[in-house]
Formats: C-alpha cells, structure tokens, sequence
C-alpha cells in the first residue's frame, strides 16, 4: 500500500514538474530546443521532461530552475502542496470540533483479497469479511459510528464542505452588503 501511495505522489511532483517547466519555458519565449541547449540535453529528452514521460533528475532541477528565472520549490509545487497540508489540518480541526473524528487506515484486503480481519491502529479489530472498499480509506467516527470511507468519497466531503462555508459567506456578504 505505501508503495501504491509513493507511485501516485511521485507521479504527482513529476507532473507538476513537467507542466511547471513548460508553463515558465514557454512564459520566458524559450523553445524546447533552446532550453535543451542551456541545459545541454536532447531536446527530446527536454520534450520528455515537460510532457512528464521521464522524470527530471533531481540532480538537473537546481538548473532548470535558474535556466527558467525560478526556484527548485516552485517547480516542485511546494507552496501548493503546503497550502493544500494545511487545509487538511484545518478540515480535520473543524471536524473534531463536530465531534467527528477519522484516521487514516491502510487497507491490508488492496494487496491480498484472502485477509477476513485487520486491526486498527487502537487494536481494534475490524471485520474485513463484508468490506468491499479493499482500498485505503479513512476510519470516521461521529455519534458513536464507527464507518469505513474511502478516500476519494472523503475528498469529496473536504470539496463539498469547503464549497459550502464559501457560499453561506456569500450569503451573509449580500444580506449585510
């Protein structure tokens, strides 16, 4: 399971990457060709770098990034990743304050369909026989509920909540404006 997570985050940064490059070579008027020749690699491999088939060496990053009139940090996106970290704190405050609360929970039925029981990381066992989620998922607790929820239907309620508190905002703007 870490592996699968490992996978999609590099998969992640080296397309933020590739798209990053190619938003400040083309803002800067550079072609492939002339950045492939600051660099001194094939402009294939440049073409490759920013279509995000091969990944960048860490090792070239520092001078694409000078080549391009930027930092390391932007072409790895790490404001946004940073921002996006602490939206997640801030959701999981909100929730602990609805007296909801969730973990994380690395499903061991994604690499082996044969597992009938895991246990949660309180030692809590749980019966895995019924579950058809066999993905990583979150473990949420409200109103004396224990429920598995899969990631993405857990994103969904993070988009959803943050939309909603967005509009009552708007609401509250036009009925005092």
């Amino acid at each position: 399971m870490l592996n699968y997570f490992k996978k999609v985050v590099n998969f992640l940064i080296n397309q933020t990457v590739a798209d990053r490059i190619r938003e400040k070579r083309k803002s800067k008027k550079l072609t492939q060709k002339q950045l492939s020749k600051i660099l001194n690699k094939a402009e294939s491999t440049v073409q490759k770098y920013e279509s995000g088939e091969i990944e960048v060496p860490i090792s070239l990053l520092e001078d694409i990034a000078k080549a391009l009139d930027t930092n390391v940090l932007y072409l790895l996106g790490y404001e946004e990743i940073k921002q996006k970290i602490e939206e997640s704190r801030l959701f999981r405050e909100q929730l602990n304050l609805l007296g909801c609360y969730f973990q994380e929970f690395n499903c061991p039925k994604e690499d082996k369909a044969d597992i009938v029981g895991c246990n949660y990381i309180d030692g809590t066992e749980l019966n895995c026989s019924n579950c058809d989620i066999k993905q990583s998922c979150y473990i949420l607790s409200y109103n004396n509920i224990t429920v598995k929820v899969p990631l993405n239907d857990f994103d969904n309620l993070r988009n959803s909540y943050k939309s909603y508190m967005q509009f009552m905002l708007l609401e509250l703007i036009k009925k005092y404006q």
